[in-house]
């Protein structure tokens, strides 16, 4: 993204939309830079990093979509 990152779109989410950005999932090649970011405490299951399988992420994805619905 030009302006932000996805951890700052991220820490601002939680700051004025909380209820949406429960709904994140992270895709990242550098996941040292969440942490670095204080974003450690994202749940494991809404992190996937590159490279990551089309199967394995549809599958993820399904799953917290249905959880999110439940």
């Amino acid at each position: 993204m030009p302006k932000m990152d996805g951890a700052e779109l991220y820490e601002r989410l939680q700051q004025d939309l909380p209820a949406l950005a429960e709904r994140v999932i992270f895709l990242s090649g550098d996941i040292t830079h969440l942490a670095s970011r204080g974003l450690s405490e994202v749940p494991r299951d809404r992190v996937f990093v590159k490279p990551v399988e089309l199967a394995e992420l549809e599958r993820r994805i399904a799953a917290f979509v249905q959880e999110k619905a439940a």
